[in-house]
């Protein structure tokens, strides 16, 4: 008797092993966005948890910054070999006051971040 019950269940873990690896073409069911086909300017990014703030200075979470990135741009940046180089300063000079002021001169395209011209 009990060869029989090991026999059938073998069986039954075969057969659900074999039930759950089933495959589905990801490609074979492909759906069109018509948000995306219209060209509507929309853009969504997969993010695993929600934003935290708005605020660059006030962040300190590090998939609020992986968002924060693709919003706001910087003065300066630094390229492959870590050297400083403009991003939206075009130049920038160095004020003599003893506080490391600098005045950064800004690129003409800069004012198409801004609500209204400068």
């Amino acid at each position: 008797m009990k060869k029989p019950v090991s026999f059938i269940t073998i069986s039954a873990v075969t057969l659900a092993l074999l039930a759950s690896c089933g495959f589905e073409d990801p490609d074979a069911n492909e759906t069109t966005n018509d948000d995306t086909a219209s060209g509507n300017g929309q853009l969504t990014i997969a993010n695993p948890a929600d934003i935290t703030t708005f605020d660059p200075h006030n962040n300190s979470v590090i998939t609020t910054s992986a968002v924060l990135v693709n919003v706001y741009s910087k003065l300066l940046k630094r390229d492959e070999a870590g050297e400083i180089i403009p991003e939206l300063a075009e130049s920038w000079d160095t004020i003599d006051d003893g506080n490391s002021n600098y005045v950064m001169m800004l690129l003409f395209i800069t004012a198409i971040h801004l609500p209204r011209k400068m």
